[in-house]
């Protein structure tokens, strides 16, 4: 009886996820290699951790690629929404409900190398005639709370890269594990940038609304330490980034310089 009794709890429980999770809409945005569009396709690191879940949970969730903006927006305007691949930072911890971490990042300013430019600190970075960052990313959030009234918001990453190699900005601002593929975009080699100064280490999630049904956002955690456990994250992070390491189950401290 009892085994009977749990058997249906869990039936019902399921359901009811089910039925909450059709009322989910998940979105992302590119940024090689952990989300972004091939062959008309959207992959990475980031949709095959979700659609491993979504297949060990039942569910069949379609996932849509908007540029970071309009999916930044919809996560704060509209209901039950979920973005694959958010830094989680002090001002944001508190809005959202978090699934992971995914990812960790390094962030920090880049020179292009043939200008010998060095930067020994923010102060340094604040009087440099323009620093490239991409428009509404966390990235240009951070340095605009740091105080940075010298920044050049660029359309995208790329246009970002190309506009520092073509001496259009002294420094850009990126992170460490997405400059390979974009400099490969812009013809360039890694040696033709270098950093000049770490600013910041955080690690990202999938970040859904708060109003997002916690047994969604529960049952999507619970199954991603299941991975982790079981070796299945591991195997996808290193197809995707072989050259980074990946997470464990415990978060880890939200680093920023601040001057």
């Amino acid at each position: 009886m009892v085994s009977l009794r749990r058997i249906t709890c869990f039936a019902s429980l399921l359901l009811a996820l089910s039925a909450n999770a059709s009322t989910v809409q998940l979105l992302t945005h590119e940024e090689e290699p952990n989300n972004f569009t091939k062959d008309g396709a959207i992959v990475g690191l980031y949709p095959e951790v979700a659609r491993e879940i979504q297949s060990r949970l039942g569910q069949s969730l379609p996932i849509t690629m908007l540029p970071w903006p309009r999916a930044f927006a919809k996560l704060q305007s509209e209901p039950a929404t979920c973005i694959l691949d958010m830094g989680r930072t002090p001002e944001r911890e508190n809005k959202f409900q978090w699934i992971g971490p995914i990812t960790t990042g390094r962030f920090g300013f880049y020179a292009k190398r043939s200008n010998s430019l060095r930067i020994h600190n923010l102060a340094e970075a604040k009087a440099v005639d323009r620093v490239l960052v991409p428009n509404g990313w966390y990235t240009y959030e951070l340095l605009k709370k740091l105080g940075f009234n010298n920044l050049e918001p660029t359309l995208t990453p790329e246009t970002m890269v190309a506009m520092l190699l073509h001496d259009r900005g002294k420094l850009m601002f990126a992170a460490a594990f997405t400059l390979p593929k974009l400099l490969a975009k812009t013809q360039a080699r890694l040696d033709d940038v270098e950093m000049v100064m770490l600013v910041n280490q955080s690690q990202s999630y999938i970040v859904c609304s708060q109003d997002t049904p916690p047994e969604f956002v529960n049952a999507w955690q619970h199954m991603l330490v299941t991975m982790k456990r079981d070796g299945t994250f591991r195997a996808l992070f290193q197809k995707w980034r072989p050259d980074d390491t990946p997470p464990g189950i415990t978060p880890e401290p939200y680093v920023s310089i601040t001057n």
